[in-house]
């Protein structure tokens, strides 16, 4: 189910889907430098973004509008999805 990012509470899963996110252009190739696709545990929504857990791992799940970053490559948003747990 896609979801507004917005509307997220601590506690919530969400899957990020492999292929969307932050990248750069390396010899004309497109190179991922977001979160990796997979289930993560939102921890706190700030402006830009979600901060969560996959384990012990804090993330990053950028989803603030497109841009250059200050390191070289493109900010885009992530695609994600909520999971419903039962």
């Amino acid at each position: 189910m896609t979801i507004d990012w917005n509307e997220l509470k601590p506690g919530d899963l969400v899957k990020v889907v492999s292929g969307h996110g932050p990248y750069m252009m390396v010899d004309g190739k497109k190179h991922s430098v977001g979160v990796p696709g997979g289930k993560y545990k939102v921890r706190k929504l700030d402006k830009n973004g979600i901060h969560a857990y996959d384990g012990i791992f804090h993330v990053y799940i950028y989803m603030g509008k497109r841009k250059k970053s200050i390191v070289g490559g493109i900010s885009c948003p992530h695609k994600i999805k909520k999971v419903i747990t039962e």
